[in-house]
């Protein structure tokens, strides 16, 4: 996934960066590297966002399954 695509599907679903963070529970250094292009998109984390893009699955599901992943 390119850095582009990336910030658009961000863009589209709301994400900010730190949300990204929350989510895949990577430091905000490691968000700004994904979404500048200094360090790959991993393939897990551009299925989820296609996934959001293509609305499979909703932020608010997203958020959801980690607070019951997380408890």
């Amino acid at each position: 996934m390119t850095k582009e695509r990336l910030l658009a599907i961000m863009e589209s679903a709301g994400l900010s960066r730190d949300d990204l963070s929350a989510v895949t529970g990577r430091s905000s250094r490691q968000t700004y590297a994904w979404t500048t292009g200094a360090a790959p998109v991993p393939r897990t984390l551009a299925l989820l966002l296609v996934a959001l893009e293509d609305k499979v699955v909703s932020f608010d599901w997203l958020i959801e399954a980690i607070r019951k992943e997380t408890k």
